[in-house]
């Protein structure tokens, strides 16, 4: 596989977030709130695009719940899918969908926790000490968004350094 200086993770939820990892070291570069408009999230990947000429995206594959989910909310989970999945194959750049049950497979692996969302801050908190998680100071609580992105990049970080 091709040398890449950045990864992208994207998790694409409506509480989501989009995060830069250089491919070395794994830090954070940078970060920012799932858009709600395809055109911020096309200009948010486009800037790195233009720091970072060789990045990979990964992104968590959109699933609807049909037990849990109504019939409008599995739609509005497709249709906004799939705008962030054209957002991304305008910049041709590679990108990987990866489950949820993926990623969390091979990185909850002896983490504490109830839930996965406690597996996953438990193991950035691990991964990355000296990060809040937030998007601000004010914000007291870890961002779950924010945690996902950066465990999906991880993901696949491990996979391309």
């Amino acid at each position: 596989m091709a040398q890449h200086e950045v990864v992208v993770g994207i998790d694409p939820g409506i509480k989501g977030c989009l995060v830069v990892l250089e491919t070395v070291t794994g830090h954070l570069l940078d970060k920012t709130l799932m858009p709600s408009d395809v055109l911020d999230i096309y200009k948010f990947l486009y800037s790195v695009k233009n720091t970072f000429p060789s990045l990979i995206i990964a992104c968590e594959k959109a699933q609807t719940l049909p037990q849990v989910q109504g019939a409008k909310s599995a739609f509005t989970t497709g249709r906004n899918f799939g705008q962030l999945e054209a957002a991304i194959r305008l910049l041709y750049v590679p990108a990987q969908y990866i489950p949820p049950v993926t990623w969390q497979a091979e990185l909850h692996k002896g983490a504490d926790g109830p839930g996965p969302k406690e597996r996953s801050l438990s193991v950035a908190k691990n991964l990355w000490p000296w990060e809040t998680f937030t998007f601000s100071e004010k914000q007291q609580k870890a961002q779950d968004g924010i945690v996902d992105a950066m465990l999906i990049a991880e993901f696949l970080r491990r996979r391309v350094k």
